[in-house]
């Protein structure tokens, strides 16, 4: 529906994790890497201090 990769990088964003990763590869597919545990702990700290970052300026 278009509105489904910005509402799973919200929702990253809102529980301090790094962004979903993409992959588009391959011709007709899609890889979505999500990550369920900090990777970053520079990124983490952040996010928390900058909660008034926009989505697109985190989602690099």
């Amino acid at each position: 529906m278009g509105y489904g990769i910005r509402m799973m990088a919200s929702r990253q964003r809102g529980r301090f994790l790094p962004m979903p990763d993409y992959d588009l590869s391959e011709m007709g597919e899609v890889k979505l890497t999500i990550y369920g545990r900090v990777v970053d702990e520079a990124y983490t700290r952040l996010l928390m201090e900058r909660s008034d970052l926009p989505l697109v300026d985190i989602h690099l």
